[in-house]
């Protein structure tokens, strides 16, 4: 077939051989096997980089079994492209049964020690959701407030797709603001850092900061096949929910974002605290300028207006008992503070191109799903910088939702640990962060990759080549499935 040096035949055209079999009784079969092409020189990060390893079975029992093989065989894995190529094996080369594991892991070694850890479990899969019955996902955008110097950096320096989105994103704000918010993401050596500190700290540099981070990462998600079937925001994330869903175009969003932003910093000093008590019984308490911004749960609410008064009332409730405290947030949003610039913010958005929303939305100022033709006006716009977040109401709306999958797409675990605290929706629904928390040091790609494996446990369906940019990786050898014995006894005589 070929020679020692493996190389291809007559004028690089691949060697091939037919082998043929007849059997005495009539049988016949008949292959024709061709070299394998040569393997391209060199790694991708990701060659290098963390793999995400799924693995399922038809039972508990099974996947167990699964696990500890497949431990015992990475043990005696090398580099990291054999640990890629392992991941490649067991994300499109096996079959997909109900019951669903993964492992996410920098090396054979990490990888082996946390399948070992693997037990019976009873339950089959993420979320509860029957065989055959992905999820739909809702991607949730927060807002001001996660944002941190190098936030995604792991990604951005594993993921050269993401890079060259987000790259995109700074150009272009770069060119239409004269911001250059590419030392936030990647800042490298102690000035940077500190620089990129100092660009957080500043309320319009970190909005849009917040904005473009999310609008990639959503690009990110769908390009590795996790579609939205909803999408929602959180105050200044509601600008990323809209815009994945298409209700305006990217350039427009930063427009709308720069302009926000500003009129916001323009107001009046203002401050905002958090409150434990109930809507209803709060709403009484308040002073005249002073009202709810933020409703988070069925206790939990943030209150926002002009800092003195927002400051006496923390003072005087606190002394009372009452469980109060301000927060380190610039200004008063959705206050009455906010008024003052209504007029000039609904006038700028006149000249912005709004559409039908392409995906549902779910409206963080009123808690329910949002009116396609209502969300594509300048009025609800205006509506949703002033009005109160009723995020608690949000939950509500998609704790109903088909047994959907959350995934915060965005800095921080915020919109997460909110889902989580709520009473129903923590057991029946998949929530999942696609960042860590700021003062977490797990890397970003295994926070990442742990909620795409997620997905894939619960169902989803994943677009595989995508987590392997530049480089092709290859089957490898693994062990097969572990096929489990039952043993039938003799009938009686």
């Amino acid at each position: 077939m070929h020679g020692e040096d493996g190389r291809a035949g007559h004028e690089g055209v691949p060697r091939r051989a037919a082998v043929s079999a007849r059997g005495p009784f009539g049988t016949h079969a008949h292959a024709i096997v061709e070299q394998p092409p040569a393997a391209v020189a060199g790694t991708s990060p990701a060659a290098t980089g963390w793999q995400l390893l799924p693995y399922s079975a038809r039972s508990a029992t099974a996947l167990a079994a699964v696990a500890a093989r497949l431990g015992q065989r990475l043990r005696r894995a090398g580099s990291g492209e054999e640990l890629q190529d392992a991941a490649w094996t067991l994300q499109t080369g096996r079959t997909r049964y109900a019951h669903r594991g993964f492992v996410v892991a920098q090396d054979a070694d990490e990888a082996a020690a946390a399948l070992a850890e693997v037990k019976v479990r009873t339950k089959d899969r993420s979320g509860g959701a029957p065989a055959g019955s992905p999820p739909p996902v809702v991607f949730t955008f927060p807002g001001h407030g996660g944002q941190h110097a190098g936030m995604a950096r792991g990604l951005y320096r594993l993921d050269p797709r993401f890079r060259a989105d987000l790259d995109a994103c700074v150009a272009h704000v770069r060119d239409a603001s004269g911001i250059d918010l590419g030392v936030v993401f990647d800042p490298e050596g102690e000035e940077r850092e500190e620089a990129a500190r100092r660009s957080v700290a500043d309320g319009r540099i970190a909005q849009l900061a917040v904005f473009v981070l999310e609008y990639a990462l959503a690009k990110t998600f769908i390009r590795w096949g996790v579609r939205p079937a909803a999408v929602v925001g959180h105050s200044l994330g509601g600008y990323a929910a809209a815009c994945v869903a298409g209700v305006f175009s990217f350039p427009d969003a930063v427009r709308m974002v720069l302009k926000r932003t500003e009129l916001l910093l323009s107001l009046a000093p203002g401050a905002m605290a958090a409150v434990r008590l109930p809507e209803a019984e709060l709403l009484p308490l308040l002073p005249e300028g002073v009202g709810i911004a933020v409703i988070s749960g069925p206790d939990q609410v943030t209150v926002s207006g002009p800092r003195e008064q927002v400051a006496r009332f923390v003072e005087e409730h606190a002394a009372k008992g009452l469980e109060t405290r301000l927060l380190k947030v610039p200004g008063a949003g959705h206050s009455s503070l906010v008024d003052a610039v209504l007029d000039e913010y609904e006038a700028f958005l006149a000249d912005i191109t709004f559409h039908r929303p392409a995906i549902r939305v779910v409206s963080d100022t009123t808690g329910t799903w949002a009116d396609p033709e209502e969300i594509r006006t300048p009025a609800y716009w205006c509506r949703h910088m002033r009005h109160a977040v009723r995020y608690h109401d949000v939950l509500e709306t998609l704790n109903a939702f088909q047994g959907c999958a959350l995934v915060e797409v965005g800095p921080g675990t915020t919109l997460t640990s909110l889902a989580r605290r709520h009473a129903e929706l923590r057991w029946n629904h998949p929530i999942l962060p696609a960042l860590p928390h700021p003062t977490d040091e797990t890397p970003d790609p295994k926070v990442l990759l742990s909620a795409v494996g997620a997905l894939w446990a619960a169902g989803v369906d994943i677009a595989w080549p995508a987590l392997h940019p530049g480089r092709a990786p290859r089957r490898t050898s693994l062990p097969g499935y572990p096929y489990e014995r039952t043993a039938f006894p003799a009938p009686a005589a």
